[in-house]
């Protein structure tokens, strides 16, 4: 119901439009190593672009302070998991 009321308003599709110009102009940058980086990532999109994980991984391969945690669930991770995304997030910043 979210995504239906809120889905299509005028910034996000500014920001669809502007996709591709906007992906050019960070394809080269890179996160400061020192920056660190928590992702959650569904298993479902692994099992459905088997390079998903794998792309996520490299993003912290050169990270002081990164991590990718697999979740069950679809895109919509942060709807299905949200608790578990709260209490891992929680542990990880203690352990910073």
């Amino acid at each position: 119901m979210l995504t239906l009321d809120k889905g299509y308003n005028s910034t996000v599709m500014a920001e669809m439009k502007n996709l591709e110009k906007s992906m050019e102009a960070v394809e080269n940058m890179k996160i400061p190593k020192e920056i660190p980086i928590l992702q959650f990532v569904s298993k479902e999109n692994c099992r459905t672009m088997p390079q998903w994980e794998q792309l996520h991984r490299d993003i912290i391969a050169d990270k002081e302070n990164g991590e990718v945690i697999l979740l069950e669930g679809s895109h919509y991770l942060h709807f299905e998991q949200r608790l578990a995304i709260v209490q891992k997030t929680i542990q990880w910043i203690e352990n910073r």
